[in-house]
């Protein structure tokens, strides 16, 4: 019998792993040379899309911007520059000291700052409101504890800053639950979902009802169960001074056009066989609709605005005839002001 303090576990296995891919990437790097590596150390490499849009949107005019990158690795896929500002990164990595080492082995000098640490434990590393933007990018699947990690990410994010979240669509059963992946990501209709065989919880639960956006890109040359990748956007909006209005004896809602959404929020029982619409209306015109359906185990609704410059929001329920017309018919329709 082979002696257990010989055998690794699978983490252990691909903690190694790990490591020696990376010890595979310097090496190279040392004897011919890595454009993507000297990429990632240049000090003015700049911000790519998408993220630099993202990043944008809520950082615009700052000189400077602290960010989180969740998972780094050993060096940061994130660039060091946005136009003007520039992004005093933080890495975070359960690996980070192991990477460390290995770097000072090769001669590599990291641009940023990587601690390690693990998703599960941000709210112990930082303060809460500590940056202004938050990434993470081929990692949260491996997280112990999925779902407390978006929380987390999302409890050091500033007020109005944006939490970036690129993972594989259903990663852990791409690689069959082996090494670190432990967690999926799923799309289903307009929710994120976040499962393994021991759990499943819909993104707008872990988030406290946040408004999120997501991408679904094919990933190139894939062959893979699951062949595409989610591009998560989390809205750590503060609605805080706008006003509540209304709608209807069972709804209210709050309008921004400073941040691009409207929350819809249930105040009593809803008829949930009616189908929701948002209309956007802009010069008395409907500039805008957003169709969804309302279920019973949601308070809250967010719904994305793409047209920052609407006067006012009409909110209600329809249905559709059977008959030969088809037509739509509204069971009350009630409408918002916006208070910026």
């Amino acid at each position: 019998m082979a002696d257990s303090t010989q055998v690794l576990s699978a983490e252990e296995s691909m903690e190694n792993d790990e490591l020696a891919y990376w010890k595979r990437v310097f090496e190279k790097r040392q004897a011919s040379g890595d454009p993507y590596i000297e990429h990632l150390l240049s000090p003015t490499s700049t911000l790519a899309e998408p993220v630099r849009s993202v990043f944008l949107s809520s950082h615009a005019g700052d000189e400077s911007a602290r960010v989180l990158d969740v998972g780094c690795g050993p060096l940061s896929v994130l660039g060091k520059k946005c136009g003007d500002v520039s992004l005093n990164i933080v890495g975070v990595d359960p690996l980070a000291d192991a990477y460390r080492d290995l770097m000072r082995e090769y001669g590599v000098e990291p641009p940023h700052r990587a601690i390690k640490g693990m998703a599960e434990d941000l709210n112990r590393l930082f303060a809460a409101d500590s940056f202004h933007f938050v990434h993470s990018r081929n990692a949260l699947d491996h997280c112990a504890d999925a779902p407390l990690s978006i929380q987390n990410m999302l409890r050091v994010a500033k007020p109005g800053a944006k939490v970036f979240i690129n993972v594989c669509q259903n990663e852990a059963e791409n690689a069959a639950y082996s090494g670190f992946h432990r967690w999926n990501f799923d799309t289903q209709g307009e929710h994120v979902v976040v499962w393994n065989p021991g759990r499943i919880v819909f993104l707008d639960d872990i988030i406290g009802n946040l408004p999120y956006s997501f991408t679904i890109r094919d990933l190139p040359n894939s062959h893979r169960k699951y062949p595409r990748e989610i591009e998560i956007v989390i809205h750590n909006v503060d609605f805080t001074g706008v006003k509540w209005v209304r709608a209807s004896d069972s709804v209210e809602a709050a309008f921004s056009r400073k941040h691009g959404w409207a929350i819809l929020r249930a105040t009593g029982p809803i008829e949930t066989g009616f189908s929701f619409f948002v209309h956007g209306l802009k010069a008395g015109r409907v500039a805008l609709t957003k169709a969804f359906r309302w279920y019973d185990s949601r308070s809250q609704r967010s719904v994305r605005l793409d047209d920052a410059e609407l006067d006012q929001l009409r909110i209600g329920q329809y249905y559709a005839t059977e008959d030969a017309a088809h037509r739509f018919v509204n069971i009350w329709a009630g409408e918002v002001l916006s208070s910026d």
